[in-house]
């Protein structure tokens, strides 16, 4: 049977090369993942390996101990490549040719990277072990691996980071992503019909909330969904966003109007909100949204910026966090109900189906350490940075 793909970059974490260890590297699991990555390559398919370096060092983790934030991610880079090193030595030992390219050039070390020296490994049948990440301050090793798929036609991003499972993307602008497997495909949503009841239905449909939002499969994707509002939101945000948009989200690119409603209405589509648009999946108000453990937050607060890297799509502390991809939390204390957050944590698809959120496989320990966290993020933008 011939293989699915014909080129693809697998992401590693330095954290998948440490196994049960807390931090360097396990051999026994090294050998493992070579022994896969070699029977990849064996078959057919032309295989590139970007690997991190957190089992080592991570940027973040420096700049958070005072080193300059580009320095302290020039060392995360280095990490990058004793990995690398590691890896290759693996993947030979298993009888697959491969070679280590870094993209911060240390020719006494390894091959400095560049897409032609890659491009002529992968077509000799070797197994690329790319280095260095982007080569820049500032950029993950995720978003290295995203760059290394594009400029090297790759079919698939293969991430093996904080899960078991493989997250697959299928890169777009190759003319081998036609085929998506049927295994990864989703099937569209039923066309629905959904009316909501009462005053506050009536309110809705003059306030065209469909035309921007989805409710129970009907409606449009220009905006969050809000079938389980009800179970995500707290009752005074969700007020005082009713009240002025604008205020409690600023940054926002496509901007709720803002519809001057009248208390009123205001506390009638807020009681109806939180009242229907419940998920079954748990109760709202079983966690509290204050007085969390000291020790909780801060665990939370590590495994933040350190095991998950969330700072890389979000902001909390807007002097250091670059994360511009998700929705910035300096505020989600205040925003979100507890139990949403655990449970988004814990299995976001399950909550939205679709989501670019990754499923970590995340322990209930750290899912409940890491809601402490955000939990405690109450502040605007704004005055989380004076606080710091």
């Amino acid at each position: 049977m011939p293989p699915r793909w014909k080129r693809a970059v697998v992401k590693l974490s330095g954290e998948a090369l440490m196994g049960n260890q807390t931090h360097g590297l396990d051999q026994g699991t090294l050998d493992r993942i070579a022994a896969d990555l070699a029977a990849a390559a064996k078959s057919g398919v032309e295989i590139a390996v970007v690997v991190g370096g957190g089992n080592f060092f991570r940027g973040i983790q420096g700049a958070d101990k005072g080193i300059d934030r580009a320095r302290a991610d020039s060392i995360g880079m280095l990490a990058t490549v004793m990995n690398g090193l590691a890896l290759e030595h693996a993947i030979e030992k298993a009888g697959q040719p491969a070679r280590a390219l870094s993209a911060v050039p240390m020719p006494y070390v390894c091959q400095p990277y560049s897409r032609q020296a890659a491009l002529n490994h992968l077509g000799k049948g070797r197994v690329a072990v790319l280095a260095g990440g982007t080569g820049n301050p500032f950029f993950t090793t995720d978003t290295g691996a995203a760059l290394r798929g594009a400029e090297l036609s790759c079919d698939v991003i293969l991430k093996a980071t904080q899960v078991d499972a493989l997250t697959t993307a299928l890169l777009s602008l190759t003319d081998r992503a036609h085929d998506l497997p049927s295994g990864l495909t989703v099937p569209a949503k039923p066309v629905s019909n959904y009316q909501p009841a009462g005053k506050a239905g009536q309110l809705m449909t003059d306030l065209n909330c469909f035309s921007c939002h989805v409710i129970n499969g009907r409606g449009s994707d220009l905006a969050p969904e809000l079938t389980w509002e009800g179970s995500s939101v707290q009752r005074a945000w969700l007020q005082a966003f009713l009240k002025n948009p604008g205020t409690l989200r600023p940054a926002l690119i496509r901007r709720m109007p803002r519809f001057n409603l009248s208390d009123s209405d205001i506390n009638e589509l807020t009681d109806y909100i939180l009242a229907v648009y419940q998920t079954p999946a748990f109760d709202r108000d079983s966690m509290p949204t204050s007085g969390y453990p000291a020790a909780q937050v801060e665990q939370g607060k590590q495994l933040f910026y350190s095991k998950y890297g969330c700072q890389s799509c979000h902001i909390v502390d807007t002097k250091v966090d670059k994360g511009y991809v998700g929705p910035t939390l300096t505020q989600v204390g205040s925003r979100l109900t507890a139990p949403w957050i655990y449970h988004w944590l814990k299995d976001p698809q399950s909550l939205r189906p679709g989501t670019i959120e990754p499923n970590r496989n995340m322990s209930d320990e750290d899912a409940h350490a890491l809601t402490a966290f955000l939990m405690t993020q109450k502040g605007s933008g704004r005055q989380e940075a004076k606080k710091k």
